[in-house]
């Protein structure tokens, strides 16, 4: 839920559908689903959060592990 959160904190207004267990993303030229299934280990979602917050684009997010691209 944190990573969720805070991906519709600061990007938002590039989120087109928002699941408890995805995030689809549209950003220019680019769609991407950020898959959140498997989030449970606390590292992952540490260093996912730290990502998130990173992020100067919504086009950063499409370069976490989990993202999936999307037609």
């Amino acid at each position: 839920a944190a990573i969720r959160g805070r991906c519709i904190e600061k990007f938002g207004r590039h989120i087109v559908a928002a699941q408890w267990d995805h995030l689809v993303f549209q950003a220019p030229g680019c769609w991407f689903k950020l898959d959140l299934r498997d989030m449970f280990d606390p590292a992952t979602i540490r260093e996912t959060l730290a990502a998130v917050s990173a992020a100067d684009s919504v086009r950063d997010l499409a370069l976490i592990p989990f993202a999936k691209p999307m037609e």
